[in-house]
């Protein structure tokens, strides 16, 4: 981190409340500072790299939702601003821990938009452990659906992330270091009748924590899906 990159996400930990301390001998420049939040010691960090980590450790529903909506609205006020009760309730029905959870209404009430701001910031709490697979019916739909959303929330972030966004077919996002292809996010083009590939597509992916995978326009898919889930 540059110093004066450093500096601000310093003073924006101070302003957060959190005690940052500066170590007498480091073994290396950037771990000069250690910063104290919630009874955990992170290494200098913007907040909401510290934010994303404590919605990944806590187990607290409430917890939870604190730090993904603080590290939400660092990465992009401006939807911080138009927050609303459709929001709330489906990022706490997030951190309720449900397996499954199905979103259900009519067009224009930002479905897609909260999926994909949900799954963005889920794999970045923990990206070299993660996987994601964003599924719709075919590529050209992925692009226009949830996919094309969450691509476009990891482009235009105020913060610069540590990720790429690779617009192949099929198109991935992953860390810029990532040496392998099993952590990162996915988009998976499900069609209705190919039963062998929806059930591969899904349960040939093993990261080493945490999988997700958000079915876009699901009653459009094939029934094997359930089974594969």
């Amino acid at each position: 981190m540059k110093k004066s990159a450093l500096n601000h996400a310093l003073s924006l930990c101070k302003k957060e409340g959190w005690e940052v301390i500066k170590r007498e001998n480091p073994t290396r420049e950037e771990e000069t500072y250690i910063v104290k939040a919630f009874g955990y010691d992170f290494p200098a960090a913007h907040p909401y790299q510290i934010h994303l980590t404590l919605y990944r450790k806590s187990t607290s529903p409430d917890q939870k939702f604190f730090h993904m909506r603080a590290a939400h609205d660092y990465l992009w006020p401006e939807f911080g601003y138009s927050w609303n009760d459709w929001d709330e309730r489906r990022f706490r029905a997030h951190c309720e821990g449900y397996k499954y959870i199905v979103m259900a209404g009519g067009a224009g009430v930002a479905k897609s938009h909260s999926a994909a701001r949900i799954a963005c910031l889920w794999w970045l709490s923990d990206p070299k452990n993660n996987a994601c697979i964003i599924a719709s019916t075919t590529l050209e739909a992925l692009e226009s659906r949830i996919w094309g959303y969450a691509a476009k929330f990891m482009d235009e972030a105020v913060l610069p992330l540590p990720i790429k966004v690779l617009k192949g077919k099929p198109p991935k996002i992953m860390r810029k270091d990532a040496r392998e292809k099993i952590h990162g996010m996915f988009a998976v083009a499900v069609r209705q009748g190919d039963t062998d590939a929806v059930t591969s597509s899904l349960i040939g992916r093993h990261p080493n924590k945490g999988l997700m995978i958000v079915l876009d326009e699901a009653t459009d898919m094939n029934a094997r899906v359930v089974e594969a889930l």
